[in-house]
């Protein structure tokens, strides 16, 4: 997503979720791909707490190619069990799936403006449930991981759930036509994203984005 005063509203988009939980009939793990340069994760269909929104660039393969502006590396697959105590490899693959199907639902919607109208009233309010899902995911994650991936799950979360809160009051403002108090919302938005970016870039990769 691009960085713009809306679209910061949810990096927690970047979390939260995506929809219910999958299971696969015929394996007990989830196989994710996890970034091994900057960039974003490639997650399988078949993942955990799997939605129908298809992930970015997806060919419905693992371990696709990731690229960046001078390299190209191959992300390793990283088997997630679907019950079970997690290693901080594993934490984070699951955490990166979830933050990135986040931002494909969020990329989907577009961003909600710096108008206060009816239209970035019911973007917002999207934003807020993909966000409120991720958070609940993520949350019943964190008592799966280890004590290091539960404190950066923890502070991530936090931040998360103040961005929604001040999505909320903007998405009130912009259906009244409020503009002096949607501009006065986004501002603080914009105020939280770095500090949310970089709790979610200690969780992982897509989890940074925004």
């Amino acid at each position: 997503m691009g960085k713009t005063g809306i679209t910061l509203l949810l990096a927690a988009a970047i979390l939260a979720g995506c929809g219910s939980s999958t299971k696969s009939s015929t394996s007990g793990l989830s196989t994710a791909t996890i970034p091994t340069s900057g960039s974003v994760a490639t997650v399988s269909a078949g993942g955990s707490a799997t939605s129908t929104a298809p992930a970015l660039g997806s060919t419905g393969s693992v371990g696709a190619p990731t690229t960046s502006a001078t390299t190209t590396t191959t992300a390793r697959p990283v088997l997630v069990p679907r019950t079970g105590a997690l290693t901080l490899i594993q934490f984070k693959a699951a955490a990166n799936q979830i933050c990135e199907r986040v931002d494909v639902e969020a990329r989907s919607l577009g961003a909600a403006g710096e108008t206060a109208d009816a239209s970035a009233a019911h973007k917002l309010t999207e934003l807020e449930r993909y966000s409120e899902q991720a958070v609940a995911q993520l949350g019943a994650l964190e008592s799966r991981g280890p004590a290091a991936a539960q404190r950066q799950d923890r502070e991530f979360l936090a931040f998360v759930k103040g961005s929604d809160a001040i999505g909320s009051r903007a998405a009130s403002d912009a259906e009244r036509g409020n503009q002096t108090d949607y501009t006065s919302q986004l501002a603080k938005l914009s105020a939280l994203a770095g500090d949310e970016t970089a709790a979610g870039n200690a969780l992982a990769a897509a989890c940074a984005q925004g």
